[in-house]
């Protein structure tokens, strides 16, 4: 069903708009936006005289995230957490593109939101999925004393740290790893792999994924020598 929402609009007087039942709907649209960039949700409508667009976040009082009519944007209503942030491609409106183009993108952004459009004889809401998505960017693995470390942040979803070792030791190796999230609501992770040096050349390799990336860093180790290189493996996953 239609979602029905009154929205009343500051101008010289209020001006209401009613998101009718007999509107018409699209079905959703899954949208995955890069944290920190910019990201377009996008909606269309069959364009007619007397435009009247509303970009809603379906969450609790369904919070204001652009509006415009009078062939104007009309922002005094705007949630805080939008301002500076949002914009429609004006030059577009007139041939049917109501998609709004999101800036700095966090992960507060996440979440369903309403398009809905009014012209003089046609109503349609049209709704998109907002995901926020933050790759491993990078992995850094150290040796110090015994201890070899793996290292990365910024990254969400949620990551996992995981080990290999080659030629396999004959010892088992002790190993810890440790996820924190910063207040961005990003994750770091850490994982440290204690080692034994042997005369026998090792790789120890250290992959750093979550649903959507993954990134390996690779120790090439032996007693009277160590050298350290980053894979160049980077691995997408759909």
């Amino acid at each position: 069903l239609a979602v029905i929402i009154n929205i009343c609009l500051v101008r010289l007087a209020y001006r209401c708009v009613l998101f009718l039942p007999d509107a018409v709907q699209s079905p959703d649209t899954q949208v995955g936006c890069v944290f920190g960039g910019s990201c377009v949700l996008p909606c269309h409508f069959q364009p007619n005289s007397d435009t009247i667009l509303h970009w809603v976040r379906m969450k609790g009082n369904n919070d204001q995230v652009h509006s415009y009519y009078d062939e104007l944007d009309q922002l005094g209503h705007q949630d805080p957490l939008y301002k500076g942030r949002t914009s429609l491609f004006h030059d577009q409106i007139s041939g049917g593109n109501a998609s709004l183009r999101l800036a700095r993108v966090n992960l507060q952004d996440q979440g369903r939101y309403l398009c809905y459009a009014s012209t003089s004889e046609y109503n349609q809401e049209t709704f998109v999925t907002l995901i926020v998505r933050a790759a491993v960017s990078r992995v850094d693995i150290v040796l110090v004393n015994n201890t070899v470390t793996c290292k990365s942040g910024g990254i969400f979803p949620r990551p996992q740290l995981t080990w290999s070792v080659s030629p396999h030791p004959a010892t088992v190796l002790q190993n810890t790893t440790e996820v924190h999230e910063d207040d961005q609501g990003l994750y770091d992770i850490s994982g440290v792999l204690t080692t034994v040096y042997s005369d026998t050349e090792s790789t120890y390799c250290c992959s750093v994924q979550n649903e959507d990336c993954a990134r390996k860093a690779r120790m090439r180790l032996h007693r009277k020598s160590l050298n350290i290189r980053m894979a160049a493996e980077v691995r997408s996953k759909e």
